[in-house]
């Protein structure tokens, strides 16, 4: 799984967990409605109550788990990048070099070429 999803699961996870004391609430004042209009209290406690702390443990465990995707996630990143940087940075020694022995090449070329004109000129003379 890539990083960015990851980190979008962990922040839904999250705001879903944010979001279940609120739920309980309105879940307690339902209850509360419905048991004065006459219904068996264990019904709703255990149903709803039980229903809630499922889905949290459920939800933090997922968490747990996004987490360690998470880390494996960015050391697969962090050793790609690294690599990355490696080959570029070899590549640009291997251009650096390249350039010195162009540089070179073309200084023995006018250094030939100029010496060659004095022979004839010499010569000539």
């Amino acid at each position: 799984m890539k990083l960015r999803t990851i980190h979008l699961l962990i922040a839904s996870t999250n705001a879903r967990i944010q979001e279940l004391p609120q739920l309980r609430l309105g879940l307690r004042r339902s209850n509360i409605q419905r048991l004065r209009s006459g219904a068996q209290s264990q019904e709703f406690r255990l149903d709803s109550v039980a229903a809630f702390e499922i889905e949290e443990r459920q939800l933090k465990q997922r968490l747990q788990q996004l987490e360690k995707e998470r880390r494996v996630a960015e050391n697969k990143f962090l050793h790609a990048r690294r690599e990355r940087e490696i080959a570029e940075n070899a590549i640009k020694l291997q251009q650096a070099a390249y350039e010195v022995e162009r540089s070179r090449r073309e200084q023995m070329r006018i250094d030939d070429e100029t010496l060659q004109r004095r022979v004839r000129q010499s010569s000539e003379t």
